[in-house]
């Protein structure tokens, strides 16, 4: 189910929670390769991941179809999402570069689900995905404030041997655990130079299209591949496999018009809920 506001809306994908079910199960995962941007944009679409291993949630993506208009003004709300959704609304590839003129190996190394396109006589190079940033290692408890921000909570070692709560009324007890999160968090960062090399090549630089509004986080497995380069030799390459879209998040949008705009998601993963925050 999605959670909403009047600016945003973000869902964890049927995707996702079957992935996590099965992790949580000890379920040995099953693959179906049709939901993936490795079938959609025909990158190693037959290539699974090998017996006894999963997916994680390890790249991310941008769209441009996540707002719209709904009156002749200025009145415009985020698109609606739904977790059966398995890719974004309309993705915009985080690079497009000439294939005689490659990203070098260590940039490379930063993008996944690589495609070549011609493109009016010219075969470019399209990098659909890009790998999330960790922020930080471990896993760590929160709590609400009487203020109402997150601060780091403690745990209590003696609740190994608890005791019931004792409440003036029955059915009236207050749980502090439902108000605990365990939280993990990553960043996803979208530079301006990215978005403006894309749509200077596929949309004619019109800046209507650098209004980003659309936010992708998917599941994957790096492979190690190759491709043959503008020269004829074969290069080795990191690729994802059964890459499936995890998490959709769409906003009222973000211009990313400027070659030097740089725009930081931060997301925190939590037992009870998702939050996202741009800076």
């Amino acid at each position: 189910m999605a959670t909403t506001s009047l600016e945003w809306r973000i869902a964890k994908t049927l995707l996702f929670l079957k992935i996590q079910l099965e992790k949580d199960l000890g379920r040995t995962p099953t693959f179906d390769p049709r939901t993936t941007l490795n079938n959609k944009y025909s990158v190693l679409p037959d290539i699974l991941p090998p017996a006894g291993t999963d997916t994680d949630l390890k790249y991310y993506g941008i769209g441009i179809r996540g707002a719209r208009n709904i009156d002749q003004g200025f009145r415009r709300v985020p698109e609606e999402v739904l977790n059966t959704n398995m890719d974004l609304y309309l993705p915009l590839p985080l690079r497009v570069v000439p294939k005689d003129d490659d990203l070098p190996p260590a940039e490379r190394l930063l993008y996944r689900i690589r495609r070549e396109l011609d493109i009016d006589g010219t075969i470019y190079v399209l990098y659909y995905l890009k790998v999330l940033e960790q922020v930080g290692d471990e896993v760590i408890f929160t709590i609400k404030n009487s203020q109402g921000n997150e601060v780091p909570y403690t745990i209590d070692y003696g609740n190994l041997t608890p005791t019931p709560p004792q409440a003036p009324n029955p059915g009236t007890v207050e749980d502090t655990a439902n108000e605990i999160n365990a939280t993990a968090s990553v960043r996803a960062v979208i530079n301006g130079y990215e978005v403006n090399e894309a749509v200077s090549v596929l949309y004619n630089g019109d800046p209507s299209y650098g209004m980003i509004s659309e936010l992708g986080f998917y599941t994957g497995q790096d492979f190690t591949s190759s491709f043959t380069d503008s020269t004829g030799v074969s290069v080795p390459y990191t690729e994802s496999i059964m890459t499936q879209l995890a998490i959709h998040y769409t906003w009222l949008g973000s211009g990313m018009n400027e070659p030097s705009y740089v725009k930081r998601f931060n997301l925190r993963f939590g037992t009870t809920d998702l939050v996202l925050t741009g800076v």
